[in-house]
This record gives C-alpha cells, structure tokens and sequence, in this order.
C-alpha cells in the first residue's frame, strides 16, 4: 500500500485495537483498494501470501481470461433469439466431454420425444392429451 501514515497509528498495531476501530479501517482500506486495478491487486496479495480474489461483475465474468481459456462458454444459435451465449457445465470428464451443441429448447420442443421414447405413450395418448389441453 506504500507504507500510508494511518497503518503506523496506535490505534491499529493490535488485532484488538483494528477490530474496535474496523469500520475506520475499512473504509481507509476500502479508499485505497478502489485506485487499484482488481486483477493487479489480486496476483499482489497472492504473492504476499494474502488469499485474495476478484468478485467479478457480468462483463468481468463474460471476459474473464481463464473462463475462455477453458472453454467455459459457448456462442449458440437460438431459433428465437439468434445468437446467444451460453455457459457451459463447470465440470470436466476425462472420458466423457460435455459438448455444448444446441441452444436451449423451445416450450414443448421435446415433448413428444419424451413421452414416446422415455415415458412409452402411444401417439393415441399423446393425441388425447393434446386435444384436452394438457400439453404445450
């Protein structure tokens, strides 16, 4: 922090005396930290053995270097509202990757699937449960 005058005060050389004054403290730290570039100060209390991180806000997630690097997001074609981008799962399997291929499904896109191959209706089931309104 460049050695500020306020760190040798008396009234912060003890943990005991930092947490009866902490809100003073935290706003000197809080001054001090918003000139500071958050990637920058990050890796400097890194290397100072202070555990550290950055809270990011969307923009800063979106552009986050090791997020793209892993290949954590993907840009996909919705049918509605075109080209949108996706996160991935935030797990890795040796032995079975995750693609990401489509984009989200439309309200009911699958329904038909699901109830035939998964669930066994017949297509007179299903047909009755569309003429009843059940289904979307």
């Amino acid at each position: 922090m460049g050695n500020p005058a306020w760190a040798y005060e008396d009234k912060f050389n003890t943990l005991a005396d930092r947490k009866k004054h902490e809100d003073e403290l935290d706003a000197l730290i809080d001054e001090w930290t918003q000139r500071q570039y958050a990637d920058v100060l990050m890796n400097k209390l890194l290397g100072n053995g202070v555990p550290s991180g950055v809270v990011n806000d969307a923009r800063g997630v979106i552009d986050d270097t090791h997020l793209k690097e892993t290949g954590f997001w993907a840009y996909l074609d919705h049918p509605v509202v075109g080209i949108t981008l996706y996160n991935r799962a935030p797990i890795r399997f040796s032995e079975t990757p995750i693609q990401m291929k489509t984009a989200a499904p439309l309200l009911g896109e699958h329904t038909n699937e699901v109830l035939t191959n998964m669930l066994g209706y017949t297509s007179d089931e299903i047909k009755k449960l569309e003429e009843t309104g059940a289904l979307t």
